[in-house]
């Protein structure tokens, strides 16, 4: 009668199944590996788009304070130019038609507004809204796990 595996020695002096159960035992399987590694960069990729959540809010935030800043300027100058308007007008007046001290004074001041519009725009053109540390720390994580598939 042949003997069982167990029975059947080997050179280290254990049988071969304990030697297959030894080794299951000290590696983790590539399985486990490869779902270790796909469920930690789900979670790297998570907090990646979180950061760039936090990151986009906080220029926005950023410009929304711009935009106000440009907007109560606009407001102050709107209403000074109000009342310096009346006061011009009322000076040209004595010189000219009221009419035509109106209607200098009112282009005047609608230049005034449009070049004061035109730099308010290119101010907030200016402003980069990427997320910019989120975007090089993606590459960088790329970059990683390119050079991790590839070991």
């Amino acid at each position: 009668m042949p003997p069982h595996d167990d029975q059947v020695p080997t050179t280290f002096g254990q049988s071969p199944r304990r030697a297959v159960d030894l080794a299951r035992t000290d590696e983790p399987a590539t399985s486990t590996l490869v779902a270790d590694l796909l469920r930690q960069l789900a979670t790297l990729f998570r907090e990646e788009l979180a950061l760039a959540q936090i990151e986009v809010g906080n220029q926005v935030r950023a410009a929304g304070k711009r935009v106000a800043v440009v907007a109560s300027g606009a407001v102050a100058i709107a209403v000074a130019a109000l009342v310096l308007l009346a006061a011009l007008i009322l000076g040209l007046g004595r010189l000219m038609p009221l009419w035509l001290a109106a209607l200098i004074v009112g282009l005047g001041l609608a230049g005034l507004g449009a070049a004061l519009g035109i730099a308010a725009m290119h101010s907030l053109r200016k402003m980069d809204l990427k997320p910019r540390d989120t975007i090089r720390r993606m590459m960088e994580t790329k970059s990683w796990l390119a050079n991790e598939m590839t070991k």
